[in-house]
């Protein structure tokens, strides 16, 4: 999840300048993670509201 913060880092430290092909994966991991994260949640969220209206 602190794939596209850390690259983010990098290039404020001028490790290495803006670059969309460096970017991207960053971007793709750090959504990865967030949506493996919270899919989950929401799931079991969305289980729990359907046992107690029976549905």
């Amino acid at each position: 999840m602190m794939g596209y913060p850390l690259e983010l880092a990098a290039e404020v430290l001028d490790w290495w300048s803006f670059n969309n092909f460096v970017v991207t994966p960053f971007g793709l991991m750090t959504g990865l993670a967030w949506g493996f994260f919270t899919m989950p949640i929401l799931h079991e969220w969305r289980r729990a509201a359907n046992e107690e209206f029976g549905v």
